[in-house]
């Protein structure tokens, strides 16, 4: 149960730092030309054009009644990661500003007390409780620490102490959340802000592990995220609606779940290559989802899809018969013209109808391709568009037998 509390901890304790992190570098309040990394410095650290580096300690606590004592691990292993930055030559303490976030309440007249931002800031209260600590060396197993802080000159410690500032009694992993989504509101409408914070983070976390895997040192522009927040705040307005599987194929070992799919089978129909058909799978696929990620997040408005799929299923009944009187196809045609004809119908869906569900949504057309294929794939009763001309007649008697 201890252990099992422990990892708890420590892994919402890393989920803390990416959230919170997003939060700290979207504040309306941070400079303009900030940039971000996590794990490079600390936690995270923070630059912006005032050449202040801003370095960050993340204390995510389960338990509400978390304190940080002055004997608190949180104070003392912090204190040695920064002094040993100091003396590597990493940081200059003159142009560093050391922040200790932590989500434990602050005790009156206690070290973290005397490094708050406010009018208790006290900075030789707070030098001369950490020595006294250090001098007694009250517990073993932050020996290295006292001797660091020790291992300092007076004019060190006093240096390093004035720019630490401690926060206390922040919030938790599960309500920072609300703390971005109010920044959100700024940019989207309230009711499609629970949806904007699910992109937006699901692209931070993204960014972040681009971030910890990397070889050499990465930062992100405040900009490049206030971008990313313009983005999505566009698709959220009355002409668009927000795409999220642009860039994101089905897995290649699933693509053979499709094969006995009435759309695949129309597909075959015409003779159409298999990696044709593949990419037909990718935007039925990706339509699919796509569609019911608006729905299930009530994004579309009344019956939008509906009269959607009649406009899809209205043009292409228009271009059947531009494509027959231009063909002069009739039922006398061959089995090889039927497919010919076939191939040029599903050829004008994937590179020359455009008929968005909404004006300003960029899809790239995976939308409208993959709703030709869903509308293909339907069966009650039968299949509302097709591409072999006969079709419809060899479906209808495969479902008498």
């Amino acid at each position: 149960m201890g252990d099992n509390f422990s990892a708890n901890e420590s892994v919402l304790g890393y989920l803390f730092q990416i959230r919170y992190s997003l939060y700290e570098i979207i504040k309306p309040d941070r400079d303009e030309g900030a940039n971000i990394s996590i794990e490079f410095l600390d936690d995270f650290d923070i630059y912006d054009s005032s050449s202040i580096r801003n370095v960050a300690q993340l204390k995510h606590h389960l338990k509400t009644t978390a304190n940080l004592q002055n004997s608190s691990s949180d104070i003392w292993k912090t204190l040695r990661i920064w002094i040993n930055l100091y003396q590597r030559g990493i940081i200059d303490i003159d142009e560093t500003t050391f922040f200790l976030i932590t989500t434990a309440d602050i005790s009156d007249g206690s070290i973290a007390y005397y490094l708050l931002d406010d009018d208790n800031r006290n900075i030789d209260k707070a030098v001369k409780k950490l020595t006294e600590i250090a001098d007694n060396k009250g517990n073993k197993k932050f020996k290295k620490s006292y001797e660091a802080f020790l291992d300092l000159s007076k004019a060190e410690q006093s240096l390093l102490v004035s720019n630490i500032i401690i926060k206390g009694n922040i919030k938790p992993i599960d309500e920072i959340n609300g703390l971005i989504k109010n920044i959100l509101k700024y940019s989207v409408d309230d009711k499609f802000v629970d949806s904007a914070f699910s992109r937006l983070e699901g692209w931070w976390f993204q960014k972040s592990i681009e971030i910890l895997i990397s070889a050499k040192p990465r930062y992100i522009k405040r900009q490049t995220i206030l971008k990313k927040i313009r983005d999505l705040a566009s698709q959220f307005q009355i002409d668009s609606l927000p795409i999220d599987y642009l860039h994101i194929d089905l897995p290649e070992e699933q693509v053979s779940d499709y094969k006995d799919e009435l759309f695949v089978q129309q597909l075959k129909s015409i003779s159409t290559s298999q990696e044709r058909i593949k990419n037909c799978i990718y935007d039925y696929y990706k339509a699919y989802k796509q569609r019911h990620d608006w729905i299930y997040e009530e994004l579309l408005i009344d019956d939008e899809l509906e009269n959607y799929e009649k406009t899809l299923v209205q043009e292409w009944n228009r271009q059947i018969t531009i494509l027959k009187d231009e063909e002069d196809l009739d039922e006398t045609a061959s089995e090889e013209d039927f497919k010919k004809f076939g191939k040029k119908l599903l050829r004008w869906v994937e590179l020359q109808a455009n008929f968005k569900i909404r004006s300003e949504v960029k899809d790239n057309g995976y939308v409208m391709r993959g709703s030709y294929h869903m509308l293909a794939n339907e069966n009650d009763p039968e299949p509302r568009v097709y591409w072999h001309p006969q079709f419809l007649e060899k479906f209808k008697q495969v479902i008498s037998n």
